[in-house]
């Protein structure tokens, strides 16, 4: 069985695409950045990517989240506790 793993280059889709390495189930890693686990490097939005990514999978994980930038600032800023 093959399983897809959206937003593979984040820590969920990492951890679980580990797990099933691990339990040697067949995955694919779809992502907007590349990383170790990303097999296919490009956007949710796009219907015709996304019809070539499922092809021959079984199941769908889908970890992917669209973060802004400014949300991304302001989680780093708290991270580095200069928001309260």
């Amino acid at each position: 069985m093959k399983v897809l793993v959206t937003g593979s280059c984040g820590h969920l889709g990492e951890a679980i695409i580990r797990l099933l390495i691990d339990r040697n189930i067949e995955y694919s890693g779809l992502d907007l950045k590349s990383s170790k686990y990303t097999t296919h490097v490009g956007s949710l939005t796009d219907r015709h990517f996304v019809k070539d990514c499922v092809k021959g999978v079984k199941a769908i994980i889908h970890t992917a989240l669209y973060i802004s930038r400014i949300l991304q600032q302001i989680v780093k800023l708290i991270l580095l506790k200069q928001i309260y």
